[in-house]
């Protein structure tokens, strides 16, 4: 079958965009009763029309469905990048981040673009048991014929070709096609026979797609949870012996060995996080979602939040951590939505480090200037090569907030865990 990789070939399930609005205005009424505050009423409408307009419907129907088949609740998975701004996401329980009601605020328009025109990803931490359970699931469901892992041959040291998995993507092949019409590379030729122009041939957008990725913070967390029956959602976030806990690791690497804490929550193995943990003191959620911030950006804490911050110029509260920081701060000092957004967007993707002499960074400087915002911030928003999503730091700051928890408040099951995985890793 020939395909026009320029067409979406998405998986339909019939009446998916009605089924997704009862689902979400359902949820609301059991969180609002009947009357529904008008922003949350205006966020969910912007994006369940993003969602009309990207096709996308389906699939977080199907990704609903695969985990309610596998038994994991929104506090059972994690996510990576902007899909903790959806409130529509948050609705179907893909993630456990309420973005109206989170302790920071998200923001829809960085998952869904700004006129609700961007196709959301879909990219989720799932426990390294329920990998394959998942995609089980979606393979069984009626409107697919396969879930494809993208594999491509590549060539080995010594010219070879040989099958590598290239990243945690899976292609969703809707029924009616199978994934030979895809990509020739499953077409079962031989390794000799392969042209060279189809090496690292991948399908193209025409494919919807999810992400499937396993890390070993989330496994630490459902085993927790799984052997002390404790509740995630339960667990409060302004706990100040846990921010304590959280201020008192130890920086240099070669005093950490015998540190519990340290070796059993994988976010703080990192020297630097520790230093700038060190260094900003997080005493609430809010400054502990800073510093994951400042972690995981390029260019953001050495050598430029570093050294305002050591100059006493900025405090932790009012650092560049995530590129919401910047849409904020724009806001406030007047530009207009887009322009605050484009800004963000174009900083937080490192083009004004890259490209300092370019018409349209210099025409942003300008803007920015009018707004009465300082020479430092315009600085500081140059040196930065990439910003960390917010909703992002918001999910890796729950990670290290929970197991600190456990660490402080059912030591021995932290500990018999932590044990098990360094005994498994060695």
């Amino acid at each position: 079958m020939k395909v026009n990789a320029q067409t979406k070939i998405f998986p339909i399930l019939p009446e998916a965009e009605i089924n997704l609005e009862k689902i979400c205005i359902e949820k609301l009424h059991q969180m609002y009763g009947k009357a529904i505050p008008v922003k949350v009423r205006e966020t969910v409408e912007f994006e369940l029309e993003a969602i009309r307009k990207t096709q996308t419907g389906s699939v977080i129907l199907l990704v609903r469905k695969a985990l309610a088949e596998a038994g994991l609740t929104a506090y059972d998975i994690g996510f990576r990048g902007s899909a903790g701004c959806s409130l529509v996401l948050f609705l179907c329980g893909l993630t456990c981040i309420d973005p109206l009601n989170a302790k920071i605020q998200l923001y829809p328009e960085f998952l869904f673009g700004l006129d609700g025109d961007r196709e959301p990803v879909i990219d989720l931490i799932i426990p390294s048991e329920y990998q394959e359970k998942i995609i089980g699931a979606l393979r069984s469901m009626d409107c697919l014929s396969d879930v494809l892992t993208p594999k491509a041959y590549v060539q080995d040291e010594n010219g070879n070709l040989q099958i590598q998995v290239l990243d945690s993507a899976k292609f969703l092949i809707p029924r009616g096609y199978q994934a030979s019409d895809f990509t020739p590379l499953l077409r079962g030729i031989e390794k000799e026979e392969i042209p060279q122009e189809l090496i690292n041939n991948l399908p193209g957008d025409c494919l919807a797609k999810i992400y499937l990725c396993n890390s070993s913070a989330i496994d630490m967390l459902y085993e927790l949870v799984r052997r002390t029956g404790k509740s995630l959602a339960k667990i409060p976030l302004d706990d100040k012996e846990v921010f304590e806990a959280i201020c008192r690791v130890r920086v240099q690497n070669s005093s950490i060995s015998s540190d519990s804490l340290v070796t059993g929550i994988p976010e703080l193995r990192s020297e630097k996080i520790r230093s700038i943990i060190h260094e900003t003191g997080p005493e609430n959620f809010d400054q502990l979602v800073k510093a994951i911030g400042l972690f995981h950006g390029t260019g953001v804490w050495e050598g430029n939040a570093e050294v305002l911050f050591s100059q006493n110029r900025i405090g932790v509260d009012n650092v560049i951590a995530d590129r919401e920081d910047v849409f904020e701060y724009l806001l406030q000092h007047g530009l207009d939505r887009r322009s605050a957004f484009e800004t963000a967007d174009y900083i937080r993707k490192g083009k004004a480090y890259n490209h300092p002499n370019e018409n349209r960074w210099q025409g942003m400087k300008v803007a920015m200037r009018s707004h009465d915002i300082p020479a430092w911030y315009i600085e500081s928003c140059q040196k930065i090569r990439y910003l960390f999503p917010r909703a992002h730091a918001i999910r890796k700051a729950l990670e290290v907030y929970w197991g600190v928890w456990f660490f402080m408040h059912d030591n021995e099951s932290f500990e018999l865990l932590r044990d098990e995985a360094v005994e498994i890793a060695k």
